[in-house]
């Protein structure tokens, strides 16, 4: 299992990582900052993946806490609540994308996320996994 961490001005979450092409190649390129962009209900930033592994599987319907991969643009997305294109509460990204992770935090201070702002990806320790909401 390997974890990541997201770290914004507003916190951390963790993300389990899952088994994937796209999730495997993205450990090899850990640590980064990126510059985030902001849609109501989801994040995405760029990411530094100089190879863009296909998945079989894409969806732009995804579960709140889903990370996804946009292969088009080298972008992780996070839809954390109802975007411009979702139909009631459902969580529709613009894109379909591959689900590559699973956020382990509370994500409610990723609403305090402003476009433009850095987050920086880095390894995250397992230690305190039992304390996770999602473990």
């Amino acid at each position: 299992m390997h974890l990541l961490s997201l770290r914004f001005d507003s916190g951390e979450v963790r993300i389990v990582l899952r088994r994937s092409a796209t999730a495997k190649a993205l450990l090899k390129v850990v640590p980064f900052t990126a510059t985030m962009q902001t849609s109501r209900g989801s994040l995405m930033f760029d990411c530094p993946l100089t190879v863009r592994p296909e998945e079989p599987n894409t969806t732009d319907l995804v579960q709140v806490g889903d990370i996804a991969f946009w292969s088009d643009a080298s972008s992780l997305v996070i839809g954390f609540g109802p975007t411009p294109r979702s139909q009631g509460n459902e969580v529709r990204l613009a894109h379909p994308c591959a689900i590559i992770g699973d956020a382990l935090d509370d994500l409610s201070i990723l609403s305090q996320v402003t476009a433009g702002s850095s987050v920086t990806v880095s390894l995250a320790s397992a230690e305190p996994l039992a304390s996770a909401s999602g473990a």
